[in-house]
């Protein structure tokens, strides 16, 4: 599931875009424990910008190095997609290795591991 670094903290920018983003994120964790009886695993990538059309011309032509390029992002989720693991939000940000940060949610109480 595509989510965003938005869904993981308070962006005033767009409230409704965060809002969608905290939601596919709490799918995730929502969904993961049943999914997990039938061997299925289901996890949240959150980048951070990414160089497309939808960021803007203006911070496409700026040759931003904070933004990830689509290529990045499809290599994190191959990565997590080879893994083992469930229920977790994986963070990745531009000019760092693709996995930057996990949020393993089977470490809150009450989540089935």
């Amino acid at each position: 599931m595509t989510a965003s670094i938005a869904g993981l903290t308070a962006w005033n920018r767009d409230p409704y875009y965060t809002a969608t983003k905290h939601a596919a994120i709490g799918w995730v964790r929502g969904t993961a424990p049943a999914l997990q009886s039938q061997m299925i695993s289901i996890n949240a990538i959150c980048p951070g910008g990414v160089a497309t059309p939808l960021v803007g011309l203006e911070r496409l032509e700026s040759d931003n190095p904070n933004l990830l390029n689509p290529e990045q992002v499809a290599h994190a989720m191959l990565e997590i997609a080879q893994g083992n693991s469930t229920g977790k939000a994986f963070v990745i940000k531009a000019g760092q290795e693709p996995l930057t940060q996990i949020y393993d949610f089977a470490s809150i109480e009450g989540f089935p591991v």
